[in-house]
């Protein structure tokens, strides 16, 4: 028993021994994880001298999503009451997890910084490793084990002994924070590192493990298991308070306090930056990206100027790079003795080597022969090699591997090729480059500083979309172009409307110019930053529907389109993946998912309209909260809509009445005052009908019969015929003369159905006769004698409240392509109902005239007359009316006549649409592939 008490006496003092070790390697640990990590790192560019800003001054929490993102964005990293809540990358450290979890975003996205400010507030111990500077070790045949790679870390200064970090492994609640597995160049050796991770999460598989990578680091070395996150670009709000917390920690720092007039200064300061990064879409879009606002907010505060371009931005960040860090272009470093203006003609030449051979590595041997004559001509007793580090220093290059380096942007690399060939001054040599997409960039760079003349020639001879896309954008961009070639290319526009092939060829090239400023969304695709201009629109009119005559709206040919169909946005895309192209891209319309993405940032012209997004069975609107329906009705639409109908249909139900002779006499009085007629003139008109003795034996039928829902004589077969009569005299009288209205009278209300039944087509002038025949016909028989103005008054509010019941008056939305689908269903109903009703029979010929002329007329946002229009909601109207007596069940006459209210609210709306009552805002955005 003394043996066993000593023994658990020993193994106590030996942990509260190895606690007292471990707290005292803590402290010093903290504090030499906080010199290492906090600051601010531009791919290698710390921040220098008196203005030094710490990471944890201006850093803003990042987020994240599942990777993929074709599921709902929910179940981020965190946990929240709120599931489709985003979550911060912090977050992800406070759940115990059961695999590493990898981080991948694309270059600039923020993966270092996060991993850095992770380890310097998360309440575990921090290990942090960055995985390039480790390769050769972790490669080798026996690898050392997490504790002792920590223990080596350069930055420790061997302080902390490997036992340590053994020892808070074996107990748990580490994080292991492990960057760059894309960094490690060669992919048999990134399997090998993938393999060592498996190997010491199993190991130690009581603390979290998180690995950063780009998505190219992944191919052929996949972490399997892990949960992959991707990054999300920022937000406004991030993009906001990170400027601000930069200016506020710059100028707090240079001046070393924080007194209210700097936070006010710092306030402005930022307030301006910000307006001048919103007035510029394309630079807002990249600042997006944490490195490349980091960059700008560098630039506008050392050089006190805001790029306007993403040209000068390069420019600029060159300048602040290799020249205005160091002094000035005249500073010589007092290492390798070279200047500003040596060092970028050291690295505008590696860029160049490395467009040509089309790589973005080299490894220092190479680049070392490669410019011997710059270095040797530089200082020749200097080691080359440093010069090549000074812009690794300088944050333009990066050493990817050992030994191996590469530009920190692609586009940074492109910028300083395109400064080469402005240098060399050959425009042979750019020309001859024109035809190929991976120097597309580069020409453009080029061409800020450049006449571009020659090469847009090369340009127009190639006859491919690359070519002429590329001609058109050194148009727009170039510093000098003859005017004889921008003639031809205005000319070139002009004649692709005669030729089909040209057509198309054209269309492809306006197509590949309006993907120019994209969007990159997750997954990969790219959300074009501006919507599809009137322009592009107007020569997929011109191509597929060439004798229509209507036209997108815009101020400008370049300027957005408006007021497309679903129908139009779905057969636009068809059309484009139709277009020759030279790099096999797709486009489609995006998703609702995609447009609700907190870090997506539209441009000013298409923030605050609707957007069509890809929908089954059709395209839907994305975007109309807040900001007006172009196809929605008020409340109250129905009345509205009634009384403006009665006033152009006037002169039909007066025909009507004087059709139907003493049995309407109290409707023709009414409407006689109302349509100003002559009462001499007027009169003549019976006498003419009098003649008819078709008519005469019609009024003769019809004058005791009630045909109304409900009423006997509603299944007399023999009274079809006289109302078709009736039809027809309504129909020969259209072309009522106007010298029966009261001349020398001052302009009334009765210009409106004078000028509206002029304007009627045949086809029309038949519709609105069926319709108020048998609106006439359908409502209940009043027996009395109607007082003056009543029998119209009781006509108007027949129609009013009992056609469509109130709930019809409320507001709808409705898509002309809805407006079809509820015409098909309410003709299948109306083909579907029993016969035998001679006012529903009569419907039943009126509702398929009508569907015939909708659907031969309401297709890809064709513009519908006013005459139209009404005659065609006029006629669903007296459909709606004679349902009641069909004889079908209740529920299926309720159906029907929904479908019917529906359509006619579809047809108000296009009517509306069409005279401004509701302006079309509309707009497409494409995604491409």
């Amino acid at each position: 028993m003394l043996a066993v008490w000593l023994g658990a006496q020993s193994s106590v003092a030996e942990t509260v021994g190895a606690d007292r070790r471990d707290s005292g390697h803590h402290g010093p640990y903290r504090r030499l994880l906080a010199e290492h990590l906090d600051r601010v790192d531009l791919a290698g560019v710390t921040t220098q001298g008196d203005v030094a800003v710490r990471l944890t001054d201006v850093y803003v929490d990042l987020r994240m999503r599942p990777e993929g993102g074709g599921g709902p964005e929910i179940a981020f990293v965190g946990t929240s009451h709120d599931p489709g809540a985003p979550k911060p990358f912090m977050s992800t450290l406070r759940k115990r997890r059961h695999s590493p979890v990898l981080v991948v975003g694309e270059p600039g996205a923020g993966k270092t910084t996060a991993l850095r400010r992770a380890a310097l507030h998360t309440r575990r111990v921090p290990i942090y490793l960055e995985l390039r500077h480790h390769t050769a070790r972790l490669c080798a045949d026996a690898p050392p084990a997490l504790p002792e790679l920590a223990a080596d870390a350069g930055w420790l200064g061997g302080q902390i002994p490997a036992e340590w970090f053994a020892r808070r492994l074996n107990r748990g609640g580490c994080v292991v924070l492990l960057d760059g597995l894309d960094e490690i160049p060669s992919e048999a050796e990134r399997r090998k590192v993938v393999g060592w991770i498996r190997e010491q999460f199993s190991r130690y598989p009581k603390n979290a493990c998180v690995v950063t990578s780009r998505p190219g680091g992944l191919k052929g070395s996949p972490l399997a298991g892990a949960e992959t996150w991707q990054l999300r670009r920022l937000t406004d709000e991030q993009i906001s308070g990170f400027v601000y917390s930069w200016c506020r920690a710059v100028e707090v720092r240079r001046a070393r306090h924080s007194y209210g007039w700097i936070r006010d200064e710092t306030a402005a300061e930022a307030g301006v930056l910000l307006s001048r990064l919103r007035a510029n879409p394309a630079l807002y879009a990249l600042a997006r990206n944490p490195l490349v606002l980091t960059l700008i907010a560098r630039i506008n505060r050392h050089c006190g100027l805001f790029p306007s371009t993403r040209a000068q931005l390069y420019a600029d960040a060159c300048d602040l790079m290799l020249h205005r860090l160091g002094g000035g272009a005249f500073y010589e470093d007092a290492a390798t003795k070279t200047r500003g203006a040596q060092r970028f003609e050291v690295v505008r030449r590696l860029a160049h080597h490395l467009m040509d051979t089309r790589r973005t590595t080299i490894t220092v041997d190479d680049a070392r022969s490669l410019l011997a004559d710059v270095l040797t001509g530089v200082r020749p007793r200097r080691i080359p090699e440093a010069v090549l580090f000074e812009a690794v220093d300088a944050g333009l290059l990066n050493e990817v591997g050992d030994g191996v380096l590469a530009f920190s942007h692609l586009s940074m690399q492109e910028f300083l090729a395109a400064r080469e060939l402005h240098w060399r001054a050959n425009d042979a040599d750019v020309a001859a480059k024109t035809g190929d997409p991976w120097w597309r960039d580069a020409i453009l760079l080029w061409s800020t500083e450049a006449d571009a003349t020659r090469v847009v020639e090369a340009c127009l001879r190639t006859g491919h979309v690359t070519g002429l896309s590329l001609a058109y954008d050194l148009a727009e961009h170039s510093l000098e172009l003859a005017s004889d070639v921008r003639l031809r290319l205005k000319r070139l526009l002009a004649e692709a409307t005669e030729s089909l092939p040209q057509s198309r060829l054209l269309g492809g090239v306006k197509s590949a110019r309006e993907m120019r400023e994209t969007i990159r969304l997750p997954g990969g695709a790219r959300l074009a930053a501006r919507p599809v201009s009137a322009s592009l629109y107007s020569s997929f009119l011109d191509s597929e529907f060439p004798s229509r005559d209507s036209r997108p709206s815009a101020a400008h040919p370049e300027g957005p389109a408006v007021g497309m169909w679903a129908s139009d946005a779905q057969h636009l895309v068809e059309w484009l993946n139709g277009l020759p192209r030279d790099d096999g891209a797709n486009f489609r319309l995006p998703t609702e998912s995609e447009l609700s993405d907190p870090g997506l940032r539209l441009d000013a012209s298409v923030a605050h309209s609707p957007m069509w997004v890809s929908s089954e069975p059709h395209p839907k609107l994305f975007g109309v909260n807040g900001h007006g329906d172009p196809y929605a009705l008020g409340d109250g639409w129905w009345g509205r809509q009634l009384a403006a109908d009665r006033r152009r249909g006037a002169l039909s139900l007066y025909l009507v009445s004087q059709a139907l002779g003493a049995s309407a006499r109290d409707l023709t009085r009414d409407l006689s005052g109302e349509l100003n007629l002559n009462r001499d003139r007027a009169y003549l008109l019976p006498r003419e009908l009098d003649s008819d003795t078709d008519l005469r034996a019609a009024r003769v039928f019809l004058r005791p019969r009630d045909l109304s829902p409900g009423a006997a004589d509603t299944a007399n077969p023999a009274a079809t015929e006289h109302v078709r009569r009736v039809v027809s005299t309504v129909f020969r009288l259209c072309d009522f003369p106007t010298e029966y209205r009261r001349a020398n009278t001052p302009a009334s209300g009765a210009d409106t159905t004078f000028a509206f039944t002029a304007g009627l087509s045949d086809a029309e002038k038949r519709l609105m006769a069926s319709a108020y025949t048998l609106l006439w016909f359908s409502r209940r028989r009043y027996r009395g004698k109607h007082g003056y103005g009543q029998a119209i008054e009781e006509f108007d509010a027949y129609v009013a409240a009992e056609v469509f019941p109130d709930s019809h008056d409320r507001a709808k939305t409705v898509t002309p392509e809805g407006l079809l689908e509820s015409l098909s269903r309410a003709q299948r109903m109306v083909d579907a109902a029993p016969r035998g009703n001679v006012l529903f029979d009569l419907g039943r010929d009126l509702m398929s005239s009508c569907t015939e002329v909708l659907n031969s007329s309401l297709v890809h946002s064709r513009a519908s007359g006013e005459q139209q229009l009404v005659s065609a909601r006029a006629s669903l109207t007296a459909v709606a009316a004679v349902a009641r007596g069909a004889g079908m069940p209740v529920t299926e006459t309720r159906r029907l006549v929904s479908q019917l209210s529906t359509v006619v609210a579809g047809l108000s709306i296009l009517e509306a649409r069409a005279s401004g009552a509701i302006t079309p805002r509309e707009v497409i955005l494409l995604v491409q592939q």
